[in-house]
């Protein structure tokens, strides 16, 4: 997890232009998936199974463009604040 939150800082910084619909499109599926499975008596079992996915889909990536990595960071951010996981790597973002 620490890896992709590193990952998409790194690409927020790079200023690479662009949008990566696919991972946009899975970021809001997944978006989604967690907001059915809080909702559904706090399942953070699949909770956490959407944050491990979304991270597993931003490690795959060789490049993020700018724009795309803002707005999967945020996403990262809730699905961790929420969980409770990363505290120390979201703690270290000046930004949030």
């Amino acid at each position: 997890m620490a890896a992709a939150i590193e990952k998409v800082r790194e690409a927020m910084e790079a200023k690479v232009p662009g949008e990566d619909d696919e991972l946009l499109k899975r970021s809001r599926s997944a978006r989604e998936t967690f907001i059915n499975a809080m909702d559904d008596d706090l399942d953070t079992g699949t909770a956490s199974g959407v944050v491990l996915h979304l991270a597993r889909l931003v490690n795959e990536r060789p490049e993020i463009p700018s724009s795309t990595a803002r707005s999967v960071f945020s996403d990262l951010c809730e699905y961790c604040s929420v969980l409770g996981l990363c505290e120390e790597e979201l703690e270290a973002d000046p930004g949030r």
